[in-house]
């Protein structure tokens, strides 16, 4: 049996009950649940149902919503992670993002997650057990293609290779968590562009300042830290993730630098936007219009 027959009839990484549901939360489109057959079908529906909108800024989706997304098909989670590459979303993750959607997540132009958020990996699984019905020279054909496919794809996002070689480690039954602090926010080809473009600014501060954002959230959460007070000490919110702290560090800086790649990435996305609306004979809404 050809591993394409096989991924055809739902290659999954963990099986799960809970279907996948794409719907809008203010200005942005989340996904939640695990990845169906048909899931890039309904994803593409509902997010081209959003750019028609005339609603002052719903149309603006190039932030891209991932919450406790538990994996799923493999084929639809790699269409939706083109997709978000090609329209240069960012994404940011809320709790878990599993198996399958790790692709969507490294995907990004720029990956962002809350605190307390999850990226867990493991081998392939094909559905049903589906390798049982295989001889061993089928099922070495079909998962080592299987294999590939996801290797290339991860690489092609720019997932790090560490990453790929725990994921290559880790039973198809088991999962490893990975510290989700060690992932860059930027793909490699991602942060070099900007970092030319935006020459002017330390890009590390970008790092720096999300994770310390995070820390402050988590001391509110643990009530170590009042959310009357009006700031954090740039020592403690280090202090909270677990880094050194880099005494260049300036909110100022991180502002800078956040408005430079913000602003260069945003001329992406509505590039690709209105692109898309032309192609596939959209009426794409404006920002500025209401209904």
């Amino acid at each position: 049996m050809q591993f394409w027959k096989v991924l055809s009839l739902g290659a999954l990484f963990f099986a799960n009950l809970v279907l996948a549901e794409v719907y809008v939360n203010d200005s942005s489109l989340k996904l939640t649940g695990t990845i169906s057959n048909d899931e890039f079908s309904k994803f593409k529906t509902k997010f081209e149902s959003v750019l028609t909108r005339n609603d002052m800024g719903i149309n603006e989706l190039h932030l891209f919503q991932l919450e406790d997304v538990k994996g799923g098909s493999l084929s639809e989670a790699i269409k939706i992670a083109d997709f978000v590459r090609s329209m240069r979303l960012r994404v940011n993750l809320t709790g878990e993002c599993s198996s399958a959607c790790v692709l969507i997540y490294f995907a990004s132009v720029e990956r962002k997650h809350d605190h307390g958020a999850t990226l867990g990996v493991h081998r392939i699984r094909f559905a049903n057990n589906g390798l049982k019905s295989l001889s061993l020279d089928d099922a070495t054909q079909s998962y080592q293609a299987g294999e590939k496919l996801l290797v290339s794809k991860l690489s092609e996002y720019g997932a790090p290779d560490s990453i790929i070689e725990q994921l290559k480690g880790t039973s198809s039954r088991d999962l490893t968590i990975i510290p989700i602090g060690e992932v860059p926010i930027f793909p490699p080809v991602v942060f070099e562009w900007l970092q030319d473009s935006c020459d002017q600014y330390p890009l590390k501060y970008l790092n720096i300042g999300h994770h310390a954002f995070n820390a402050l959230e988590q001391a509110f959460s643990q009530g170590t830290v009042s959310k009357d007070t009006p700031a954090m000490t740039i020592a403690r919110m280090v202090e909270q993730f677990g880094q050194e702290a880099d005494p260049s560090f300036t909110f100022a800086g991180y502002g800078q630098a956040e408005g430079c790649v913000s602003g260069k990435l945003y001329e992406e996305y509505s590039a690709k936007k209105k692109a898309y609306c032309q192609d596939n004979s959209l009426s794409c809404g404006s920002i500025f219009k209401r209904k």
